[in-house]
């Protein structure tokens, strides 16, 4: 008999925030880049919050990210992303998703977690929620067990996600017209047009139009009461002045200072002084 399943987008649709900044910020502590590419992931966080996804701007964030990861050991990333779980994603987890995914998996579906977060990551969260599995994107690993630096294929978005779903469906058995998709993100229309039951969580202006347009349930997780906004801001409050503090203090040291001593060098090349 054929089976359904439930296919669930993790940023934005199952975690409050990017997964793929969260690890971009676990390996900057640990060393693995420095403070140009931490700036840059920073600022394509900002972009992607403000603007929403682009082409051009996944490309650059992939072309540099495999660089980083090229001669890196695939079982440093399997167990950073293990830690990454506990300190950072779980407490993210939006409760109105869990209690979707709980939902299903009472029904007897299959749950699967389909991002382009890395697998390892979307691996490391299906195991910690007991889903039945998760798909990301794949990066390339020598015989040696490090990154080459390359992918077999590209990032699961899009048409890749939409072309992942389908091949699970006919490798699991699964009746796509009796399956359910969750994401926050028009980018997922693909996969959507894919299943019989379409959901958008947590929408972004354009999805959630064309699901209002197409009768598709749609779930708002993201806000929080003000009280509890509030109370989530006073608790990190330290944390977010330090926070301030050193970031000025590094851009200060790397970036400003020496803009200040541009004119001065000017100055002093006209002058002769």
């Amino acid at each position: 008999m054929a089976k359904t399943a439930a296919f669930f987008d993790i940023d934005g649709t199952l975690i409050r925030g990017a997964s793929t900044w969260y690890l971009a910020r676990d390996l900057y502590q640990r060393g693995y880049f420095g403070l140009d590419f931490f700036f840059f992931a920073a600022w394509q966080s900002l972009l992607y919050v403000v603007f929403g996804e682009n082409k051009k701007r996944i490309e650059r964030i992939k072309q540099r990210s495999l660089r980083i990861l090229k001669g890196k050991l695939e079982s440093d990333l399997a167990l950073i992303g293990e830690e990454l779980y506990d300190h950072f994603l779980q407490e993210r987890l939006f409760p109105g998703t869990l209690r979707i995914i709980e939902k299903h998996q009472k029904a007897g579906h299959e749950v699967w977690l389909v991002s382009a977060t890395p697998q390892e990551i979307s691996k490391q969260m299906a195991h910690r929620l007991n889903l039945t599995g998760g798909l990301g994107t794949i990066v390339e690993v020598d015989d040696n067990g490090r990154y080459t630096g390359r992918m077999p294929q590209s990032l699961l978005h899009g048409t890749m996600k939409a072309k992942a779903v389908l091949e699970l469906a006919e490798e699991r058995g699964l009746d796509l017209s009796t399956c359910f998709a969750y994401s926050d993100s028009l980018s997922d229309e693909k996969m959507f047009n894919l299943v019989g039951h379409p959901c958008a969580v947590n929408p972004e202006w354009k999805l959630r139009r064309i699901a209002k347009q197409r009768n598709w349930p749609i779930y708002d997780f993201a806000f929080r009461r003000p009280s509890v906004a509030l109370a989530a801001r006073t608790t990190l409050l330290p944390a977010t002045i330090v926070g301030g503090v050193w970031t000025a203090k590094v851009l200060w040291r790397h970036v400003l200072r020496r803009l200040f001593k541009l004119p001065v060098r000017l100055l002093r090349k006209l002058f002769g002084h």
